[in-house]
């Protein structure tokens, strides 16, 4: 997609079984949307390792300030149990959607981890790279 077009992705589970709609994030009458930072990521991924601890210290700190930071995994080998014992050995709280069916790599025509996705409060993406 296309810097300043509108996303349309399907909803995810996250790695607490919660289904997670971003479409649910954006502004509505008299409800400005959150901004979303959704970055590409998996247990087995050494360039993630580098990002995990200022993505999670980011999304503390702007959980209340209308942003949504989320980390997307696409990995097949990946389970929510096995991304959880991975944030709990780390000790790191960000969410995870769990991608197995690639649905989210494949819409954003993404080959790797870290990359990164940036969706104003109206659903526009504003930075992809």
């Amino acid at each position: 997609p296309g810097l300043g077009r509108e996303i349309e992705l399907p909803a995810l589970k996250d790695n607490g079984g919660k289904e997670v709609r971003l479409e649910a994030l954006r502004s509505r009458e008299g409800h400005e949307g959150k901004i979303v930072m959704l970055t590409f990521w998996c247990t087995t991924c050494h360039s993630c390792r580098a990002i995990e601890r200022g993505f999670d210290a980011k999304a503390k700190e702007y959980a209340d300030r209308g942003v949504f930071f989320v980390m997307v995994d696409s990995s097949y080998t990946d389970s929510p149990d096995s991304v959880n014992q991975f944030l709990a050995k780390r000790e790191l709280g960000f969410p995870v959607l769990m991608d197995p069916e690639s649905e989210y790599a494949r819409y954003f025509d993404t080959k790797l981890t870290t990359t990164t996705a940036v969706i104003d409060g109206k659903g526009r993406l504003r930075y992809f790279g």
